[in-house]
């Protein structure tokens, strides 16, 4: 009888053994498995808010064809102001003075070709 507890004993402290091995293996497969879909899921978002920027800046361009004001105002910063006066965007941020004139429409076709005077 003490020969089969001493077995049983010794199986079970083996088994053990064994699966102390294979656990730091399954943490790292875990962890790396994470790190990957972590990895990808900051690359779509950052897809996202670079075609989110796209997206907003073809509006914003738009917009100032169209001299849409109050979309213009609703999507700047504080430290923009729009000068419907004079038709233009002023961008004062403390260090630097920016100033752009609206276009009447933009001519994508001059963008695409390269010949932007």
């Amino acid at each position: 009888m003490k020969r089969i507890a001493l077995m049983f004993f010794l199986i079970f402290v083996l088994m053990g053994c064994s699966n102390h091995e294979e656990i730091p293996n399954e943490n790292k497969r875990l962890k790396e498995e994470s790190e990957s879909s972590l990895k990808k899921m900051n690359e779509e978002n950052r897809e996202q808010a670079l075609r989110e920027s796209l997206n907003l800046t073809f509006k914003l361009l738009s917009a100032m064809g169209d001299k849409d004001y109050d979309f213009i105002e609703s999507n700047s910063s504080t430290s923009v102001k729009v000068s419907r006066e004079q038709n233009m965007i002023i961008v004062n941020n403390g260090e630097n003075f920016y100033e752009w004139l609206f276009k009447a429409k933009w001519n994508w076709e001059i963008w695409n070709s390269g010949d932007m005077n």
